[in-house]
């Protein structure tokens, strides 16, 4: 006999949550999640199971898109557990993980660890996070799962049923992101979604850093700081263009090509061309 720890769904059957892969591979199985039913119900529909199974059912299981075996081992008492994974069948395990999971979940399986039984540990603990559901107040810091992966709530907030975290990136960001990469920058609909001071976005091929808390302004526009890719700056300035208000205003060090001259703000703020207003600029020099 075999004993084992699988990745597997839950069936609801006779109004009772089951084990999926305890209906399909009947044996002896436990939930190493402790998921309570409520968790379950609110749609949490994937967790780990601990199972002690015959070798043909191991092959079955291994064979089974449903399923995730994580490690498997003697079930004698005094068997040692498996031996680290090589890099191929890491890959592979990830892979298969991420056909049940979300591959950043999947990725924070298997990062910097080849041990099976360690990779089953943080399969578990991402299979512990409360599912996120609307109309419940949630505080930054918390992670809830949702579409099988994980987010981190980046402002506390009441949820609703239209902000759900892969739609608001100023309220949730993915909580294990292997690439770093930000998410691309959302126009803000209002103060629900607008980005804190230090939020990074992606826009124009860039990325941009938010300068201020409740940003709702388009990176380039307004309270951004590009930090990384997108066009070459040009060499000479854009043309001064008439702000409209505060949110488009010159800021101390913007430069800007007015009559064949390029200027440099000298104040934040500033809404005045370099003739209407000249102490609020430096002549830099000819365009």
């Amino acid at each position: 006999m075999i004993r084992c720890e699988v990745v597997t769904p839950w069936r609801r059957v006779n109004g009772v949550n089951e084990m999926a892969v305890a209906l399909d591979y009947p044996g002896e199985w436990s939930d190493a999640t402790w998921q309570p039913d409520e968790t379950v119900l609110n749609g949490h529909d994937v967790f780990v199971a601990r199972g002690v199974v015959s070798e043909a059912q191991l092959t079955a299981l291994q064979a089974d898109s449903q399923y995730v075996v994580l490690w498997f081992a003697d079930a004698s008492e005094d068997a040692p557990e498996p031996d680290d994974l090589t890099p191929e069948q890491a890959d592979a395990l990830k892979a298969k993980i991420a056909s049940v999971y979300h591959s950043d979940v999947a990725a924070l399986a298997v990062a910097e660890t080849v041990r099976p039984v360690e990779i089953a540990a943080r399969m578990v603990e991402a299979a512990q996070y409360q599912p996120w559901k609307p109309d419940i107040y949630v505080q930054a810091g918390e992670v809830y799962t949702f579409e099988r992966n994980l987010f981190e709530v980046v402002q506390s907030h009441h949820t609703q049923s239209d902000w759900t975290p892969d739609k608001v990136p100023a309220l949730f960001k993915r909580f294990y992101e292997p690439s770093d990469d930000p998410w691309p920058w959302v126009q803000p609909q209002g103060a629900h979604d607008c980005y804190p001071v230090g939020a990074r976005v992606l826009h124009s091929g860039a990325v941009w850093v938010s300068d201020i808390d409740a940003n709702v302004w388009e990176p380039g526009v307004h309270g951004w700081t590009k930090v990384s890719g997108g066009d070459p700056e040009p060499e000479t300035p854009p043309e001064f263009k008439q702000p409209t208000g505060a949110h488009d205003a010159y800021n101390i060090g913007d430069r800007v090509t007015f009559e064949g001259n390029i200027y440099e703000s000298l104040i934040d703020a500033n809404v005045w061309s370099p003739t209407a207003y000249p102490q609020g600029w430096q002549l830099i020099g000819p365009a």
